[in-house]
């Protein structure tokens, strides 16, 4: 196999699409390959980077989720397997983006991602902190009628004697 003499040696990681902000691990996330996202962590993409809505890479994945309430064959195990791949690479699993929301506040998680996220709740904070709209994860979750996250968390907010 010969190198093309158009392929460049190096490239960018930072580089961002005009319109959404996402770069490269964003985009990854979005369309869920797991297999280029580990390849861009390795190769030191931030997996805290921000794109135009301060979404970083942890909320884009959350996000791509939106709409679907069971995942295809396999498809499940490939989101968790992400969340993992990023938590590895140290993401922020409290980091707010543009419209205050964490993680724990993305109702359009999956039921597997939000299992997940609920596992590796740290501290009180990240079940009090309020998003833009001053709500809380499961007040976020009613008022989206997602009764379901409110029934995941109740235990947590239960078990930080979360007023």
């Amino acid at each position: 196999v010969q190198k093309s003499s158009q392929a460049p040696d190096k490239f960018s990681l930072s580089v961002t699409h005009e319109l959404t902000g996402n770069n490269c691990i964003h985009e990854a996330c979005e369309a869920r390959q797991s297999v280029i996202l580990k390849r861009l962590l390795e190769a030191k993409a931030d997996p805290n980077a921000k794109n135009a809505k301060n979404d970083t890479p942890l909320h884009v994945l959350l996000q791509s989720s939106k709409g679907s309430i069971m995942f295809a064959s396999g498809e499940s195990e490939e989101s968790v397997k992400m969340l993992e791949l990023l938590q590895l690479f140290n993401c922020n699993l409290a980091a707010q983006n543009g419209a205050g929301d964490l993680p724990l506040h993305m109702t359009t998680a999956s039921e597997s991602q939000f299992e997940w996220l609920l596992s590796h709740v740290e501290s009180k904070e990240q079940l009090t902190s309020t998003n833009n709209k001053q709500l809380n994860a499961i007040e976020n979750a009613a008022v989206h009628g997602n009764i379901k996250q409110v029934s995941m968390l109740w235990p947590l907010y239960e078990k930080y004697k979360v007023p």
